[in-house]
C-alpha cells in the first residue's frame, strides 16, 4: 500500500471528526431516552449522576465512532468500498421504507404488540423521539458496525489471504447476536421471549444484516444509513397509532 501524505491524512481527520460529530448529535436524543428507560428499570440516579452518565455515554460514543471513522476513510478507497454520494439518499430511502412498511406487520404480530403492552417505554414514543430512534439507531450501527468493524474485517481478510465470504457469515452471526443481546438484555425484555419468538427474531435479525452489509459494500455508507433510517419507519408509525408516552 502507497504511504499517505500529509494532505491525505488530515482529510482523513477532518472527515472523521465531522462524521463522529453529526452520529453524535443524530445519537442524542435516542440515548437520553434509552438511558432513562435503564435508570427506570435498573437504579434511580440523583439528576447530576443521570446528567453526567449522559455525557459520558455520548463522549464515549464519540471517540468510538471516530476510530470507526478513520478505518473506514482510510481504507474504503484502497478496497473500491465507496462512501456514496448523497443523491443516494431519496432512492435508498424509498427502498428502506417500504420495505419497513412490509415488514412492520410481521414484527407488530410476532413480538412488538406483546412488548407494546409489557414495556410501552420501549415503542410509545413522542414523534420527535421516534424519529430521533429512526436516526440514531441506524446512523450508529453503519458506522461502527459497517463502516468500521466490516471494513476493517476485509483488512483482515485480505492481509491473512483468507476467503472473504465465509468468515463472512461469522461477523454478520456477531452483528446479529450483538443486537439480539443488546434488546433483549439491556431493556430487560428477555423473560417475555418464549423460544419461537427468540428463533424468528434471530433469522429476522440475521437477514437484515445480510442485506445491511450487502448494501454497503455494493452501494456505500450513504446508501446503507439512508434505507436502515427509513426501515426503521415501525417506530414512527407506533408514535402515530398509538397513545404516546412523553
Amino acid at each position: 500500500m502507497k504511504k499517505l501524505n500529509y494532505q491525505q491524512v488530515k482529510s482523513i481527520f477532518q472527515n472523521a471528526i465531522l462524521l463522529s460529530g453529526f452520529a453524535m448529535f443524530c445519537v442524542a436524543p435516542m440515548f437520553y431516552h434509552n438511558l432513562k428507560i435503564w435508570v427506570n428499570t435498573n437504579d434511580q440516579l440523583s439528576p447530576e449522576n443521570f446528567q453526567q452518565l449522559y455525557l459520558n455515554q455520548l463522549c464515549l460514543f464519540f471517540i468510538l465512532v471516530f476510530l470507526c471513522s478513520i478505518v473506514g476513510f482510510l481504507y474504503q478507497t484502497r478496497f473500491n468500498l465507496h462512501f456514496g454520494r448523497f443523491k443516494q439518499i431519496k432512492g435508498w430511502a424509498m427502498v428502506g421504507g417500504i420495505m419497513g412498511l412490509l415488514a412492520t406487520p410481521l414484527l407488530y404480530f410476532s413480538i412488538d404488540s406483546l412488548l407494546l403492552t409489557v414495556r410501552p417505554d420501549l415503542y410509545l414514543l413522542s414523534s420527535p423521539f421516534a424519529i430521533a430512534e429512526m436516526l440514531g439507531s441506524a446512523i450508529s450501527q453503519e458506522i461502527i458496525l459497517r463502516f468500521g468493524l466490516l471494513t476493517l474485517f476485509i483488512y483482515f481478510s485480505r492481509l491473512f489471504k483468507i476467503q472473504f465470504y465465509f468468515p463472512m457469515v461469522f461477523l454478520i452471526s456477531s452483528f446479529t447476536l450483538f443486537n439480539i443481546y443488546q434488546f433483549l438484555v439491556n431493556y430487560q425484555v428477555i423473560e417475555y421471549i418464549n423460544t419461537q419468538t427468540l428463533y424468528l427474531l434471530l433469522a429476522s435479525a440475521f437477514l437484515l444484516q445480510c442485506l445491511l452489509c450487502y448494501i454497503y459494500l455494493y452501494f456505500g455508507l450513504i446508501a446503507v444509513i439512508a434505507f436502515h433510517v427509513m426501515f426503521n419507519i415501525r417506530f414512527l408509525i407506533y408514535a402515530l397509532f398509538f397513545t404516546t408516552i412523553n
